[in-house]
Formats: structure tokens, C-alpha cells, sequence
């Protein structure tokens, strides 16, 4: 039984023909330097996600650790005390008080 091209192939086949070989190489370079190009910005969107969510964390924590800090100041705790259980510093839990 013979094979026959679909139209999208014949065409593109017909397309092809109509190129010089220096012409199809030149072709083959560009999109292979999109693929590469497309593959380097895909690692570096994903580095960079990576990289936003542990700041996001980082940032969760010491905001958390401020909202503790504030709440023991306001029972009277001493800032002293307050920095060995949330490993602030005491400059930074008096400017709580402010």
C-alpha cells in the first residue's frame, strides 16, 4: 500500500526544497539557539523561585519571632530574657517597644 504525506509534511518538504543547504544549516542554528535559550531561562525562573521562597520563610520566621518578642514585652519579660528564647537581639526587641 503506498504512503502518502499529509499536507502539512508535503508542504513542508516543498519549503524546504526551495533552501539552500548554507540556508537550512542557518535555520537549524536559530532554533537551536532558542531551545537553548528557552532552557536557560527555564533554570533560571526556577532558581529564582527557589531562591524568593526561602526568603519568604526567612522573612516569616523573624516576623513571627517579633510578634512573640512584642507579646512577652507587653507581660513585662525582660528583653534580656526575651533574646535567649527568640535568638533576637536586644536592640531589636526595645525598638519593639517604639
Amino acid at each position: 500500500m503506498p504512503r502518502y504525506l499529509d499536507p502539512k509534511q508535503a508542504i513542508s518538504l516543498t519549503e524546504s526544497s526551495a533552501y539552500t543547504r548554507a540556508e537550512l544549516d542557518a535555520y537549524d542554528m536559530y532554533w537551536d539557539s532558542v531551545s537553548t535559550e528557552e532552557t536557560l531561562l527555564s533554570g533560571k525562573f526556577k532558581m529564582g523561585k527557589e531562591q524568593g521562597l526561602v526568603e519568604g520563610r526567612e522573612e516569616g520566621t523573624l516576623s513571627a519571632k517579633k510578634d512573640i518578642a512584642f507579646k512577652l514585652l507587653s507581660t513585662g519579660m525582660l528583653a534580656e530574657q526575651i533574646a535567649t528564647l527568640t535568638n533576637l537581639s536586644i536592640e531589636e526587641i526595645v525598638s519593639l517597644r517604639q
